[in-house]
């Protein structure tokens, strides 16, 4: 395998384990956005039967209470004041939240960025590292080995050479000592 190829097979690796933290946080994104569209026009819709509700009983009672309902009205009116008041402090909140985990997760996304370009920079120091140290010695220590190997095996003839001549002068050296030992 190339260095290119490792490259390539490292990117790829980094690419599929950044896609599903991609696809989570836009699917995360979605779903607080959705969520939050939701919930505008669930109260949207709830303050439009709400204020409907009233108008009709309004119009009903309008001519025989109006006195009476007016000190209502003015109480209702600060309630829903207060009711809007806390719902956009709600959605502050929310929107608030919303931020906050946006900039968490631009945050995550530029740390895993910068965690990419400096493996990017370390596999190139590697393959430098590689190229102008390890291969270097690697082929030393190769043509170290093969010259050695061949050393050896030409020195193979040479040792079966020794061997039999050492067999022979085993063999001379016994005749010789047989013909001594009748001598003496």
């Amino acid at each position: 395998m190339t260095n290119n190829d490792l490259l390539l097979a490292i990117s790829d690796i980094m690419e599929a384990k950044m896609e599903p933290l991609r696809k989570e946080i836009q699917q995360t994104k979605t779903e607080l956005h959705s969520e939050i569209l939701k919930m505008k026009n669930e109260l949207r819709t709830e303050f439009k039967n709400d204020i409907n509700e009233l108008r009709a009983e309004f119009k009903n009672d309008i001519n025989e209470l109006r006195a009476e309902f007016k000190n209502d009205i003015n109480e209702l009116r600060a309630e829903f004041k207060n009711d809007i008041n806390e719902l956009r402090a709600e959605f502050k909140k929310l929107e608030d939240k919303l931020d906050n985990v946006a900039a968490a997760l631009q945050k995550q996304i530029a740390k895993n960025e910068k965690a990419i370009i400096q493996n990017t920079k370390d596999i190139s120091n590697i393959n430098i590292l590689l190229e102008n140290e390890v291969m270097p010695r690697l082929r030393n220590i190769e043509s170290c080995y093969v010259a050695t190997s061949n050393r050896y095996i030409s020195s193979i003839n040479q040792i079966e050479s020794i061997q039999s001549d050492v067999d022979v002068l085993k063999n001379v050296v016994a005749e010789h000592s047989v013909k001594l030992q009748k001598i003496s």
